[in-house]
């Protein structure tokens, strides 16, 4: 179907209830002049404060960061399409199933408040058309595609790009299955879940499947999606970041080595290897490290008691606002992340920018090349993460080059302006085609 000429493209984009990358997406592509309809879960005002404590209050954690979070400047054109009743629905019923039900009918009501949200997404289109003489893109995260989203955009003749941001569910079936049977947890985010099934469905509809590392795309490739349907473009990252690590001139091997982990320390991010490493490490070094642990560690205890590694040298911090994350990422020398299965991590990414020598796996999808910017273990290694920490222990300098070489890379290749600049050419290109 050839689509008419415009003077403006225009898109709807929709980042799920969560903030994920989408919403800084939203404030790139609005810098370069594009009109944006960010469809999006609740967006507080400034009055709904006492609200936001208040729920806090009920869920039994701080709410607000996340909430700040959620705040995006859009100007000209461009447009917040908050659904906040049917995140508060999705959020209530979560609420509810957790505390009656343990968790048993989770992943349908992410289906079907998912679902809701893809309606949602239908109205929103179905206005913008009428309203405007531009040529739209909608671009979707991968879940929200479902409830007539898609179908309507088919029916429109609008290009669908669906942005999916981790590994195909298929794989992470694969990988993470035996792991979360060992320590007696349920794997929700296979291609068994009905959930998750929905979002693999979404990436087969699209036009075009958006895909933040070659990793993920990898993942999709394996699984029948066409290479010519997917464009990795990896996302930006702050300039603020870049050159925080504060180089120690007196490369004494007696200091302690400082390691850093930021995120969620959990089964699929690799939580019981970095420990497990950390126990080889404690039993074979001269000398001590210290590791900390920013972010949320609701499985920590459980792991630290199953895998018996009691007495690390680690100091759980629980999460902490960005600015703040920067004072972490100056004082630490290396960041361990041995992911099971990611996208592109965009912790790992702001740990290369600060210049710290990242270990990481191919899983983590971070665009390292290995001994250059950054160092690569094996999945599921705890002797090679240990012993890259042992050699890097006796190796201080490395850590200067290799932390130095990553913030280059990061510096010169993954910058917002440039993520934006490239999803703007992709639409282009979409527009074209058509």
């Amino acid at each position: 179907m050839k689509m008419k000429e415009s003077t403006m493209i225009s898109v709807i984009l929709s980042c799920g209830y969560g903030r994920l990358h989408l919403m800084q997406s939203a404030e790139w592509l609005n810098n370069r002049g594009m009109p944006v309809w960010l469809v999006c879960g609740w967006v507080p005002k400034r009055h709904d404060g006492l609200f936001v404590r208040l729920c806090s209050f009920l869920v039994g954690r701080n709410l607000s960061p996340g909430m700040k979070k959620r705040q995006v400047k859009l100007d000209g054109k461009s447009k917040v399409v908050p659904c906040t009743l049917s995140d508060f629905l999705f959020q209530g019923l979560c609420f509810i199933d957790n505390h009656l039900f343990k968790s048993v009918f989770h992943e349908w009501i992410r289906l079907i408040t998912w679902k809701l949200l893809g309606f949602h997404i239908k109205n929103v289109l179905m206005t913008a058309k009428k309203s405007s003489d531009d040529s739209f893109i909608l671009h979707l995260r991968s879940g929200t595609g479902h409830g007539g989203a898609i179908m309507l955009a088919r029916k429109l003749g609008v290009p669908v790009v669906v942005d999916h941001s981790i590994a195909h569910p298929a794989f992470m079936d694969r990988q993470l299955a035996d792991e979360y049977a060992r320590n007696n947890r349920k794997l929700d985010i296979g291609i068994k879940s009905p959930f998750w099934r929905m979002v693999a469905q979404d990436c087969e509809w699209a036009d075009v499947v958006l895909v933040n590392s070659s990793f993920v795309k990898r993942t999709l490739v394996e699984q029948g999606i066409p290479p010519n349907k997917i464009c990795v473009i990896y996302l930006g990252v702050r300039s603020d970041f870049l050159g925080l690590r504060r180089h120690v001139k007196n490369h004494d091997t007696r200091r302690p080595l400082k390691l850093l982990f930021t995120g969620g320390f959990c089964i699929r991010k690799g939580a019981e290897y970095i420990l497990e490493a950390l126990k080889i490490v404690m039993g074979q070094a001269a000398c001590s490290v210290e590791m900390d642990v920013v972010g949320s560690y609701e499985d920590a205890n459980d792991l630290i008691a199953r895998n018996h590694a009691f007495n690390l040298p680690i100091v759980f911090h629980g999460p902490k606002p960005q600015d703040e994350l920067k004072r972490y990422l100056s004082a630490s020398d290396i960041y361990v992340f041995p992911s099971l299965a990611e996208g592109c991590a965009s912790s790992g990414m702001e740990a290369m920018a600060a210049g710290l020598c990242v270990i990481a796996t191919e899983e983590s999808g971070l665009p390292i090349e290995d001994g250059k910017t950054g160092i690569i273990v094996p999945s599921k290694d705890a002797n090679a993460i240990a012993e890259k920490i042992l050699m890097l222990m006796d190796n201080r300098a490395e850590i200067d080059r290799l932390g130095q070489n990553a913030m280059e890379l990061i510096r010169d290749n993954y910058s917002w302006e440039r993520y934006a600049d490239n999803v703007v050419n992709l639409y282009n290109t979409m527009i074209g085609r058509k």
